[in-house]
């Protein structure tokens, strides 16, 4: 058990250290949504741990969920936004219990109005689509987070785990869940919707991207063609005169005058020296003719291919003007070939310093197109703060670079601000190398366009909002008709439990129950079933009110004489003392003890002396019937209840009337007994003004009278008390015996009433008194009953009865039966700590331990009595109620006990009586045990006739003198005492 604690303990602890964690990773690492939503869900752990874990671990999942907003740089708002969610929640959750979604989507509402107060005070610089997105945004994140939290919340509190293992509410279950999974829908739909749309936009976007390309290309592409075709026409010419410098150089400078376009041309012999250049002087006046461009990248390509070739980017300050300034150069060239090989080659120089006005009529208002060689160098661009020969890599290295496509790429700003302005001064860039399918020869250059997504961000965030909108304004529908139909479907059901929380109360009452009608077919069969269990219900309740009545009836009176029983005694002797006072009268208590009846009912048996007690009940009537109550208290005792005399001179003679009557011999069978009583008497209100001090000096009295010689009365007076004080000798001698091992043990076998078996030994107790010899229990038990000493007797026969029973039984040991005293529950504990402590010791299986007690010591102390015996049950001992249907015995305590064993009285085994009243009570008795799952006892069992009455009665268990008398345990083990084994 302690290790299941251990583990629950550490599972907890885990499980609030993930939540934790997963607060901090839901706001660091968000679900993409859609482009531009990202889905913070930190929310999500930080609400779970503030519904189920202490306000401190709430506070440190707030603090982490802030802490990664604030890291990660994805939340719009700052994460003050997720620190002040988290501490909001916590303070009106933890102090009133209201709903955490009601909590977390009003917090979120009051953020949005702080947003909208500060957008439109100017301190919030955000385009209007852009404020309205991100108002969106923050409401549906937040208000999802919250759902979602309690949807989990519903399914934890459907098992019974959190919430103090209260369960939710159907209205709740059903309301959250149908919202939870139409919200996800939702917003699962949105999410695929925005992503289409995003993806028609950027299909929009390449595919204009792609005509611009398909345009510029075509622009350069005939500007190319156009000083290429010169290029051409400069080598065919020149290839028969390569001998003669001076006609090339003619033909170089005619070819350019017809051709503005280029700024220079040239041809140069296989070595790369050029024999004719145009213009022949740089800006400095030195001649162009003989320079060598033999190290001349383009140079090398055209030996070796052989082929026309387009050159990188040159930067040249020979025809950079006065002020030297570097000029952005294309280099075309054709070989000269001739029989023997390449004589040489012409090139063309194209100035491209003036790119945008080759590109103006194409370029889209919001564009920049630049031109880049094979080594990234800008030969050109519409955008004028990128000059030429700039590295392009080092100028794009400040942005953000995500690839959507092989030539498509989305940059982002590195600048500071709101994401949503970031992606505002996004756009996007396509690169692709320049087609040339006009041209004989490769160009092995690459186009970069870019145009801003501001152009197209405006139609997106109208999508958006208006996707985000419908959502809110679908949830909020949602919500309501959920929250309605929930209440409609679960009405029902609600009615039902009301209905059911008293329904044994309106049943007693025989009040008229208007039942819900079902909603559903499944309400509809539960409903039907409340009905018919509630008509089941009221047929059993009336048939155990009717057997109430006749058992309440019953409980008052001795089953075997007819009188007045123990029960009844409390409230006669309560009434006459009531109406005394009054009436200012007289009345008389007599405690009657019969002499010899023990001797008697030990010579001829039970039988024997249940004939006596009937006479002697009758004997009774007949002097007292009419002004008294006469009550068997139990075995030879009774008392009398005398009112309507005047005073004790007349109850005086109305005992010896008695006493005379019943010296007159009894005939039991053949055989006439002879028997006496003692009698004690107390008069109200000169012995006592309460029932218990009467009933009290009543009982010294007797006494009194059985020192005396028995066969008389006395009257009580106060020196009685000093005398009868005296037997408190009787106390101390029993703590002797206690002390030097007098008491001894006798055991009685119970058997199965079908098959005859052993099942059990009840422990009886005895006393073997130095002086009195042998003394059964009710000769000094109840002596120690006055005090704490029947505590030490109970213990001692606990723990004597489980050795001996080890000891003799080494295999399966028999149920082992112990009597204990009602003072055990007058604290509660008591007798839990001593029977552990024993069975403990002892070694002893709980499980094969009864203990017996009686009605009365459980009726005393019920409330302690019925915690003690739950206590005893919860280490498997149970529990035997003890000669039930001597005293007052009712149902009600019967159900209410947690008892697993029920013992009938001895007065109930009379066969003789069995065709009459008795066996419709036992009848009713082993029906109602069956029911409540309780074993069955008959006790006194002597005959034959008496086990098989009982038997076919389908009894369980019995016990009496048929099976054996109580005996020692190593008279037990000789058989010879016993009839079963």
């Amino acid at each position: 058990m302690e290790r299941d604690a251990m583990v629950r303990k550490y599972m907890t602890r885990g499980l609030m250290l993930t939540l934790m964690g997963a607060a901090a990773v839901g706001n660091l690492v968000p679900v993409s949504i859609f482009f531009g939503f990202d889905w913070l869900w930190g929310g999500i752990a930080v609400l779970l741990t503030i519904r189920y874990y202490p306000r401190s671990a709430g506070r440190l999942s707030t603090l982490f969920a802030g802490l990664a907003g604030f890291w990660g740089g994805r939340c719009l708002l700052g994460s003050w936004v997720y620190l002040f969610e988290g501490l909001w929640v916590d303070y009106f959750w933890h102090r009133r219990k209201r709903s955490m979604l009601l909590l977390d989507s009003l917090y979120w509402l009051a953020v949005s109005i702080i947003v909208s107060i500060t957008y439109f005070s100017g301190r919030l610089p955000l385009h209007p689509q852009a404020f309205l997105f991100l108002l969106m945004k923050v409401l549906v994140n937040g208000v999802v987070n919250a759902f979602i939290a309690e949807t989990v919340a519903v399914l934890i509190d459907c098992h019974g785990v959190g919430n103090g293992g209260r369960l939710p509410s159907l209205q709740r279950i059903l309301s959250t869940l149908f919202i939870a999974f139409v919200c996800l829908g939702a917003l699962f739909l949105i999410s695929f919707g925005s992503w289409q749309e995003f993806r028609h936009m950027e299909a929009d976007i390449r595919a204009q991207l792609e005509f611009t390309h398909q345009a510029v290309s075509v622009a350069i592409q005939n500007e190319l063609l156009g000083q290429a075709r010169a290029v051409a026409l400069l080598a065919e010419v020149a290839e028969p005169i390569m001998a003669q410098p001076a006609l090339v150089q003619r033909h170089t400078e005619l070819i350019r005058k017809a051709n503005t376009g280029l700024l220079g041309l040239y041809v140069a012999d296989d070595e790369g020296t050029s024999i004719s250049f145009s213009p022949p002087f740089d800006e400095s006046g030195q001649s162009n003719r003989g320079r060598s461009f033999a190290d001349r990248e383009y140079y090398a390509e055209l030996i070796q291919t052989q082929r026309p070739t387009v050159s990188s980017l040159i930067m040249s300050e020979v025809f950079g003007g006065a002020n030297r300034a570097a000029t952005p150069l294309v280099i075309v060239g054709y070989p000269i070939l001739g029989e023997s090989g390449v004589l040489g080659y012409a090139a063309g120089l194209l100035d491209f310093s003036q790119f945008a006005s080759i590109l103006g009529p194409l370029i889209h208002v919001d564009d920049t197109i630049t031109l880049i060689d094979r080594y990234n160098r800008v030969i050109g661009s519409s955008r004028p703060e990128i000059s030429p020969g700039a590295d392009f890599r080092e100028i794009e290295s400040h942005d953000y670079h995500h690839r959507l496509t092989e030539a498509i790429e989305h940059h982002m700003p590195s600048q500071s601000g709101s994401l949503l302005e970031q992606w505002r001064r996004s756009h996007y860039v396509f690169r692709e190398e320049m087609r040339t399918n006009e041209l004989a020869f490769d160009v092995p250059w690459t186009i970069i366009i870019e145009r801003p997504i501001s152009s197209y961000i405006d139609r997106l965030y109208e999508y958006y909002n208006a996707g985000l909108a419908g959502f809110l304004v679908f949830l909020a529908v949602a919500g309501l008709a959920a929250i309605l139909g929930s209440h409609w479907l679960g009405k029902p059901i609600r009615t039902l439990a009301a209905l059911s929380q008293d329904l044994l109360a309106r049943i007693r009452q025989r009040q008229e129950i208007d039942w819900p009608q079902g909603r559903v077919v499944e309400q509809a069969a539960l409903i039907d079933n409340y009905k018919e269990m509630t008509a089941a219900i009221k047929q059993h309740v009336d048939e155990i009110e009717l057997y109430s009545k006749r058992l309440e009836y019953l409980a008052q009176r001795d089953a075997l004489t007819g009188l007045l029983n123990r029960g009844a005694l409390g409230e006669r002797l309560q009434g006459a003392v009531e109406f005394a006072r009054a009436n200012n009268s007289f009345f008389a208590v007599l405690f009657m003890d019969l002499d010899r009846f023990k001797l008697v009912n030990d010579t001829y048996g039970h039988d024997a002396g249940d004939a006596i007690l009937v006479e002697v009940a009758s004997r009774l009537r007949e002097c007292f019937s009419d002004r008294a109550a006469i009550i068997r208290l139990g075995g030879d005792e009774f008392v009398v209840v005398l009112e309507g005399v005047a005073d004790a001179e007349d109850v005086g003679g109305l005992i010896e009337s008695f006493l005379a009557a019943l010296r007159s011999p009894i005939l039991v069978g053949e055989v006439e007994v002879a028997v006496g009583a003692s009698i004690g008497v107390s008069c109200f209100p000169r012995d006592g003004t309460d029932a218990n001090t009467l009933l009290r000096r009543a009982d010294i009295a007797m006494y009194y009278a059985k020192q005396g010689g028995g066969d008389n009365y006395r009257f009580y007076d106060r020196d009685m008390d000093k005398g009868y004080l005296d037997s408190a000798q009787l106390t101390s001698d029993l703590r002797r015996a206690i002390n030097e091992g007098e008491l001894r043990l006798h055991f009685q076998p119970i058997v199965n009433c079908c098959t005859h078996q052993l099942v059990g030994l009840e422990a009886l107790v005895r006393w073997q008194h130095p002086q009195l010899g042998l003394l059964l229990p009710n000769e000094f038990l109840p002596t120690a009953e006055e005090s704490d000493l029947i505590l030490e007797v109970d213990a001692w026969v606990l723990a004597e009865a489980c050795r001996q029973v080890l000891s003799r039984f080494a295999g399966k040991t028999p149920l082992l039966f112990v009597n204990v005293s009602g003072r055990h529950f007058r604290e509660g504990g008591r007798l839990l700590d001593m029977v552990a402590s024993i069975l403990e010791r002892t070694n002893f299986d709980p499980g094969a331990l009864i203990l017996e007690v009686t009605e009365t010591a459980l009726v005393e102390h019920l409330d302690s009595a019925v915690r003690s015996m739950n206590e005893l049950r919860a280490i498997r001992v149970r529990f035997a109620l003890d000669d039930f249907g001597r005293g007052y015995s009712s149902l009600a305590y019967l159900a209410r006990l947690p008892i697993s064993v029920l013992k009938i009285s001895r007065c109930f085994a009379d066969v003789r009586s069995q065709e009459t009243k008795n066996a419709a009570i036992i009848d009713t008795v082993l029906e109602m045990a069956r029911s409540l799952g309780i074993i069955v006892i008959i006790e006194g069992i002597e005959t034959s006739q008496q086990l098989e009455f009982f038997a076919n009665h389908r009894c369980d268990w019995a016990q009496g003198f048929y099976f054996s008398l109580p005996r020692s345990m190593q008279e037990l083990d000789s058989g010879a005492s016993h009839r079963v084994v």
